[in-house]
């Protein structure tokens, strides 16, 4: 069943039994998007929760709220099912923390990748601990929407959140209607809007990550696996085969690389033997990287997955680390909206507990290995240890950090 069709109900003019599309007055507010005056002039409608982004946090935060008896309003802004930028990779700690099956939906399985790149010999490094499902984000999602709306969410697709009020119950305006909840879900990616507006994450613009990804049918003459390519400039490349398709990336932590990304993607394309059957759509993204000790919560407010900056800082792998927030956000979002606690303070200091230390360890051998490139290739080539700490971290069965100190 495909969430955006079974869940809609046909949405009417609170004030006429028409439908709002049809003959609905609408006016234009300063964000430029399309409100409907009745709606303005109406009582919103209310929700325990309004969860704004479906993608893998905002889905889970929403699920787990909906499965834990709260009433909950997922809304994104793009119509399901939809196209979204990612190299498609699920490692061992993302999809260990699924509790349904996705099996169907993955288009390959890969327990060795090819390293290469910084003047050392090509290498394998693998080990069925961390075996990498490769998926397509557009099913995946939507896996994960239909999911939420199984649990009991409410899901509005192609509808876009103007405004989002203060007080006990916010008043969350969108394009097409306006609803009152106790507590508000921010998953609306790494620009986030709602936390802008909040005042959180001031700094997020100097810690991204820019990528620039083709994806088509096609085929590598030089590798029938996944390869990670260090001869990019403070970043990496990447090669990962979908059975009949193939993604190819590549994403720079340095600033000055990024005018020069699609010259890169093409020559790293023409140098890997890279034959795309068709044209592919090239896409660019920011990613925001985290490891940083700030707020994510104001007043009613939760920010979760991209918009909280959760991904690591050496291959920017951020969703095992947005369902990890979205689940600890339903947690402590379910004890707000039940009355168990005045604020949600708890949560900030959850994902600081729980994903800092992680994502700090990342971030440092990020700067290592993209400082020195050379060295850290070598020494994973001739270091089992070396490789056996790089195992155990991608499979989450432990943290970086306390692999690294044992």
């Amino acid at each position: 069943m495909v969430a955006s069709r079974a869940r809609i109900r046909k949405k009417l003019c609170p004030c006429q039994t028409i439908s709002i599309d049809d003959k609905c007055r609408s006016k234009r507010n300063d964000a430029k998007t399309t409100i409907h005056s009745c709606y303005a002039m109406s009582a919103p409608e209310r929700f325990d929760a309004v969860v704004v982004g479906a993608g893998p946090a905002g889905s889970t935060a929403a699920r787990n709220l909906a499965l834990d008896g709260a009433s909950v309003l997922l809304v994104d802004r793009r119509r399901f099912p939809r196209p979204k930028p990612c190299g498609g990779g699920l490692t061992p700690k993302a999809y260990r923390q699924l509790d349904f099956d996705i099996s169907d939906i993955v288009r390959a399985r890969h327990a060795g990748t090819i390293l290469r790149g910084a003047g050392v010999p090509p290498f394998t490094i693998g080990d069925p601990r961390a075996e990498v499902w490769m998926v397509d984000r557009v099913a995946f999602d939507l896996r994960l929407v239909d999911q939420a709306v199984a649990a009991g969410v409410t899901f509005h697709d192609g509808e876009s959140v103007v405004s989002v009020t203060d007080g006990g119950h916010s008043r969350v305006t969108t394009s097409s209607g306006v609803y009152s909840a106790r507590l508000v879900v921010a998953a609306d990616g790494s620009e986030s809007p709602i936390a802008r507006a909040r005042g959180l994450r001031k700094d997020r613009d100097r810690r991204v990550v820019v990528a620039l990804e083709a994806e088509a049918p096609g085929r590598s003459m030089t590798s029938n696996g996944p390869v990670i390519d260090f001869d990019i400039p403070g970043g990496y490349a990447w090669i990962f085969p979908k059975n009949d398709l193939l993604n190819v990336g590549l994403g720079t932590f340095d600033a000055n690389a990024f005018l020069s990304l699609r010259a890169r993607l093409s020559a790293f394309v023409d140098r890997s033997g890279v034959v795309f059957d068709e044209a592919p759509k090239i896409v660019g993204h920011r990613i925001p990287y985290g490891g940083h000790r700030e707020p994510l919560h104001a007043g009613n407010v939760i920010l979760v997955g991209d918009a909280a900056g959760l991904a690591d800082g050496l291959f920017a792998e951020g969703i095992a680390y947005a369902i990890r927030s979205g689940r600890l956000a339903a947690a402590e979002a379910g004890r707000f909206v039940r009355g168990e606690t005045a604020d949600l303070a708890r949560y900030t200091r959850r994902i600081h507990g729980t994903l800092l230390r992680d994502l700090r360890a990342w971030r440092a051998l990020g700067q290592l290995i993209y400082r020195w490139p050379g060295v850290s290739m070598r020494l994973l080539r001739v270091s089992s240890r070396a490789r056996d700490v790089a195992a155990l971290a991608i499979a989450g069965d432990r943290s970086l950090s306390k692999v690294w100190s044992s």
